[in-house]
């Protein structure tokens, strides 16, 4: 049985408007590194411990709510089972834990990620006329996602909902099923936090910040070249499909969540990773800069949480280093610039994903845009989001 896909091809080359370029070194955190490469100041990388270390803070009793939101990057498609055989040149056919899976990174460090598992319940999967056998995956009753996608438009009830644990991406049949950034984002604020958490997950593939989430405020704006194609003169559909199901939710928590206790709740922040539509669109990506302070003004304002925090994991993979990737990447991280938006200081902040970028060792060679399937990559991009929260939340 193959289990891989079509190689993607064709993927368009965009022209925009050069940012500058500040001479901060990034840190490197163990992905692949572009030579020459010149960081901006804003977004300023984020290390994230194992989410196992993180000290629980002290809670309030109140159920503490984030919403996570973006495009298909935040949907998920990181492989959990299966990956890369790098021993072959197409790194294809897939084999269990292979490079680029989740369970291929928690092989790789099982003390780091022992929280990642259930050692007292396993599972087997026969791939090929292989079969492993492995400890279960953790599921975290402490921790529970509300996940809309495509499948929630029109209706009242989420794509997905549960505890916490693997396959809140994409797909959730293993041994074929994804994660997104929730899986990290999720243990790294539950273990953080004393009080029980609630994940609404709001998330599309294919959107543009600059037409299907493009907030209010930006109704009108006129940024970009003439010569370009205008954007819609609207409020995007998708930015309202964000605000009307976090009210869905917030309206009925119990019917969302079902150990709900009743006894309040705090609408905490919001972790937006998004971009690879906007940055593949020369109009689009010179709006960026514009389009994304006023997202996170709007959504407060709309879901009357105005002191919502706010978490923006970059769209670090494939060439972000350089030229038109890294002018998108320091467009998304000016919200993080005090000087230029000093109301967002201590509020909002910044990932930089492009350390989690793996191409070399990743399951799909040709897919650039969803981090090549990578299932370490997107636990990572999420463990950091989730890092960055709780260093914005209160002590």
């Amino acid at each position: 049985m193959r289990l891989s896909r079509p190689l993607s091809g064709n993927l368009r080359s965009f022209k925009f408007l050069s940012a500058l370029l500040i001479t901060a070194c990034i840190a490197a955190c163990g992905g692949t590194k572009e030579p020459d490469a010149v960081a901006p100041s804003p977004p300023v990388p984020v290390s994230a411990a194992p989410a196992s270390a993180v000290p629980a803070a002290k809670g309030n009793g109140k159920l503490k709510i984030f919403i996570l939101a973006g495009q298909s990057n935040m949907v998920g498609y990181g492989k959990v089972e299966v990956g890369a055989d790098l021993s072959k040149p197409s790194r294809t056919p897939h084999i269990l834990g292979g490079a680029g899976s989740l369970r291929g990174m928690y092989n790789s460090n099982r003390q780091a990620y022992s929280y990642l598992v259930n050692p007292s319940k396993t599972v087997s999967y026969t791939i090929e006329g292989d079969t492993q056998t492995y400890p279960s995956w953790a599921v975290r009753d402490d921790v529970w996602v509300s996940s809309w996608d495509e499948g929630g438009i029109g209706n009242g009830a989420p794509t997905k909902s549960g505890a916490l644990t693997v396959g809140f991406g994409s797909e959730n049949v293993l041994p074929y099923g994804y994660i997104g950034p929730e899986l990290g984002f999720g243990h790294m604020v539950g273990n953080g936090l004393t009080d029980k958490v609630l994940l609404i997950k709001t998330s599309w593939g294919g959107k543009s910040l600059a037409v299907d989430f493009r907030p209010p405020s930006s109704v009108g704006l006129g940024v970009g070249s003439p010569t370009l194609v205008a954007t819609p003169d609207k409020t995007g559909d998708y930015y309202n499909e964000i605000v009307s199901k976090v009210r869905l939710v917030l309206s009925d928590i119990k019917k969302y969540y079902p150990d709900y206790d009743g006894k309040g709740y705090e609408v905490v922040g919001l972790g937006w990773h998004q971009g690879w539509n906007d940055r593949d669109n020369p109009n689009y990506a010179a709006q960026y800069g514009a389009n994304l302070p006023n997202l996170i003004r709007d959504l407060r304002k709309d879901l009357n949480l105005p002191n919502m925090l706010f978490v923006v994991g970059n769209t670090g993979m494939a060439g972000a280093y350089n030229g038109d990737g890294l002018a998108f990447v320091t467009q998304q991280g000016l919200v993080g610039d005090p000087v230029k938006y000093p109301g967002f200081v201590g509020n909002v902040s910044v990932v930089d994903t492009r350390p989690f970028y793996y191409p070399d060792t990743s399951p799909e060679v040709g897919f650039v845009h969803h981090w090549h399937y990578n299932g370490e990559s997107y636990f990572k991009i999420g463990e950091s989001m989730g890092t960055a929260m709780l260093k914005l939340m209160k002590p």
